[in-house]
Parts: C-alpha cells; structure tokens; sequence
C-alpha cells in the first residue's frame, strides 16, 4: 500500500502486531508500543514542514493506538497501569503534533481536530488527569501559533478535571 511506501517500517511493524495478537502479553505489547515510538520518532520530524506527510501519519498513528488499546484492556494487569499509560503518553504527544501538522492543509476544521485530540487523550490515557496533562505539556506544537485548535483542548481539560491535578505535580 501507499502507506508503506512512505513509511516503509509499516510491514515490519504489523507484523509485529500479528505476533502480539497470537501470544498477548503486557510485556510483549509494552516491547511494541516501545518500538512503535522508535519508529515514529523520526517520521514525525519529518512531517513538520509536510502536511500531507502529517495527515498520511496521523491516520496511522491512530490505527495503532487503537490497536495497542484494545490488546492493553484484554491482557491488563493492574501493576503495568501506568508504564502503559506513560508509554501511551509519550506516544499521544508526538500524535498531538502530528495533529497540529496536518492541520496546516486547512481541510478541517479547527474544532473537529480538537475534539478528536480530547477524545484520544480520554480514551488512551484512561481518563487520568495527570497523564492527560503531561501528554499536553510534552507535544511540542501545542502552542500559540495553534490557539484554535489548542484553547477548546485546553479549556475542556480544564473544565472536566478542576481540582484534580494537585498543584505540586507540575511545581
């Protein structure tokens, strides 16, 4: 697929995946989502002047993350709960950058792209308020240059969690 050709880690990599989904464990999956960030680590500094690039690896990036979601609540242990949800969110920074990218080709609009940043962060990050905002604070792209995109996230993070992050977690 064209997808492969532009990342060509992509056939290796669902290979992978397959191995995982026949032998599911919190170790093996943890070893993915570690080579996952690996690969993409370059792939999206080279999406920061190309859009298109952007939008091709924030539909991947996605696709995985749900993957890794859904293999995450079948094999979850409670110990391994949050090396998932660090790993998970170190993955979501560099998707929240890959969001802002793509959102320089001006087809959608800024609102749908910060609805769609606030339910991945709920979703994969299993509502913590902590991880959800150092995931925020990690992307390097949420900034002013994104306001409409980056005040509807922050404003509803702010709204659904006041008061659970404790004021000297980010001291």
């Amino acid at each position: 697929s064209k997808s492969n050709q532009v990342f060509p880690w992509m056939n290796k990599f669902t290979a992978l995946c397959k191995e995982v989904i026949l032998e599911p464990n919190i170790k093996k999956l943890d070893e993915l989502i570690s080579q996952f960030l690996k690969y993409i680590g370059e792939d999206v500094k080279q999406c920061y002047n190309k859009p298109k690039r952007a939008y091709k690896l924030r539909t991947r990036m996605n696709v995985f993350m749900v993957f890794f979601h859904m293999m995450y609540w079948e094999i979850k242990k409670p110990l391994e709960h949050t090396s998932y949800l660090d790993k998970m969110s170190d993955l979501l920074a560099h998707y929240i950058d890959v969001e802002m990218k793509s959102s320089r080709r001006g087809r959608e609009h800024p609102k749908k792209i910060s609805e769609r940043i606030c339910t991945s962060l709920y979703l994969f990050l299993d509502k913590s308020p902590d991880h959800i905002l150092d995931t925020v604070l990690k992307a390097k792209f949420f900034v002013k240059k994104y306001s409409d995109i980056c005040v509807p996230v922050m404003a509803r993070l702010l709204n659904d969690n006041p008061g659970q992050v404790y004021e000297t977690t980010y001291v």
